[in-house]
């Protein structure tokens, strides 16, 4: 599998890097490769970038069409993370919100076209929101900071992806087998493109 320094500088296991800092290296590439995959195909497919203790970057899509999915892919994100001893998670995913008072943000005909990062390291969550910009032609222009800057707070099922403590290397050698019987294997993240290093613009 390709190292993710080689792409974003981020350290394996024993390096001096903080937690927070491989959180941070981890948003950033992943904010590179959504403008990239947004401008090339219009849309984004929900995804869990995995930072593994070894260095390598593990691309997971997830399915969210409905809860089951949605629980299933977190389960799956949280096994492959015990099984690879993940130093930071991230989840992209493309969505709609709102200002005003509707069941569904989708539903508000004047709903904002977002893109969802959150991101965890032990002892370290970001969570940021961008507002997706387009021409009058539908192409993406680029990406502008939604409200507040990046906050350090989020609950849900998608939040605790990494395991709360390390676990032995007997329980992340049968979570590989679980995975492996059931067929799940992370992508490489040669799967994802370089990205686009454009900073996302401010309000």
């Amino acid at each position: 599998m390709k190292d993710f320094d080689s792409a974003g500088s981020i350290g394996t296991e024993g390096d001096s890097g903080s937690n927070e800092e491989s959180v941070n290296d981890l948003l950033e590439y992943a904010t590179g490769c959504a403008m990239s995959l947004m401008r090339t195909s219009g849309k984004l497919q929900p995804t869990f970038l995995i930072a593994a203790g070894d260095g390598a970057l593990l691309v997971l899509p997830a399915a969210m069409d409905n809860e089951d999915e949605k629980e299933h892919s977190a389960k799956i994100a949280r096994l492959i993370c015990v099984a690879n001893r993940a130093r930071a998670v991230v989840l992209v995913a493309e969505g709609w919100t709102s200002n005003r008072d509707f069941a569904r943000p989708s539903a508000d005909p004047k709903r904002k076209e977002v893109v969802l990062l959150t991101g965890e390291g032990h002892g370290c969550r970001k969570h940021n929101i961008l507002i997706v910009q387009r021409s009058k032609s539908g192409k993406i222009r680029g990406f502008k900071q939604y409200g507040r800057r990046m906050c350090d707070s989020f609950e849900g099922r998608f939040a605790n992806i990494l395991p709360a403590q390390t676990l032995t290397p007997e329980a992340e050698a049968e979570t590989k087998r679980l995975l492996d019987a059931i067929g799940m294997i992370p992508q490489s993240s040669v799967e994802w493109p370089d990205g686009d290093k454009s900073v996302p613009k401010s309000d």
